[in-house]
């Protein structure tokens, strides 16, 4: 891994969604979901053999679910509830904190040179049980079912098709030069984050209510970065440990994407801006693991000599 990548990344990811806000262009959620699928498709591809059937894999990845329960959904759940549900910006917290973990994570930890294989069974679990639970309670906040829809063409074509071809397609893949994966892999997610943007600006066609207040958007650009150093405290606990870095991307990641797209499809624009803000949130929270994992090989390196 390029030690400049994921620096770069976290800076072109709210430039990526301010581009798509303004642009006159409006990408269908369709073409943002496929973004998602062939940045996890190139990202599986590329894992070493064997990644799925370690058992170990699976008990980590379970731990990982936990750590995104309580880091990340119980706080929002707080904040939701401190709004209150009947507000829109509560309501936004609310969905967030229903959403399971951005589809887009096994790519993140792959830049970032955090194992991808124990973050890719997470995603899936995380995934699996949002099929069940997620709609239930979108259909509770919003009184509305076509959320359903959203979320597995988000599950099937973003995640698990990607999942199976990249298992089978896993050699050809591999022997594409890792710079050549890495560029298509960014390129993917940045087109889905602008993708993001196009929809949040038709939805913002309306000027947003006074709602939107300091505090709000203090606390949806530091919620992934606050959630992941609570991930990395619960990483203390027995039963949760598992890598920092690990943890602390379990933790602070969301598919905000989808939270805002569900709020922007049930009208009601303002319950959209913690998702949105969100991907700024999650893109500071990338910024901060890169400058730490730097840190870190620089003092390991004058370690060694």
């Amino acid at each position: 891994m390029k030690a400049r990548t994921p620096l770069v990344l976290s800076a072109l990811i709210p430039v990526s969604l301010v581009l798509g806000f303004i642009s006159p262009l409006s990408l269908p959620s369709m073409a943002i979901v496929i973004g998602i699928g062939i940045a996890t498709l190139i990202t599986v591809g590329g894992l070493s053999q064997g990644w799925h059937s370690d058992t170990g894999n699976y008990a980590s990845a379970s731990r990982l679910f936990f750590v995104n329960i309580l880091a990340g959904s119980v706080p929002l759940v707080g904040i939701g509830l401190i709004f209150g549900s009947d507000t829109p910006i509560g309501l936004g917290f609310l969905i967030l904190a229903a959403m399971p973990v951005a589809a887009g994570i096994p790519a993140y930890a792959a830049t970032l040179g955090v194992r991808a294989d124990r973050i890719t069974l997470f995603t899936l679990i995380s995934y699996a049980v949002a099929l069940l639970l997620t709609p239930i309670a979108t259909s509770l906040l919003l009184g509305d079912s076509g959320s359903r829809s959203a979320l597995t063409a988000t599950i099937v074509l973003g995640l698990i098709v990607p999942t199976i071809l990249g298992l089978i397609l896993a050699r050809p893949i591999a022997r594409v030069p890792i710079s050549g994966r890495r560029s298509v892999t960014i390129a993917s997610l940045l087109i889905a984050i602008f993708g993001v943007g196009t929809q949040l600006g038709d939805g913002f066609s309306s000027a947003p209510s006074a709602s939107v207040t300091l505090l709000v958007v203090t606390l949806a650009i530091l919620r992934a970065p606050l959630s992941a150093g609570l991930a990395v405290l619960l990483n203390k606990i027995r039963w949760l440990r598992t890598e920092a870095n690990e943890a602390a991307l379990a933790g602070g990641y969301r598919n905000c994407a989808l939270a805002a797209i569900i709020a922007l499809a049930a009208g009601i624009p303002e319950a959209a801006i913690p998702g949105a803000l969100g991907l700024a949130s999650e893109a500071l929270l990338l910024f901060g693991i890169a400058a730490i994992s730097k840190r870190q090989e620089r003092v390991k390196r004058r370690e060694r000599l």
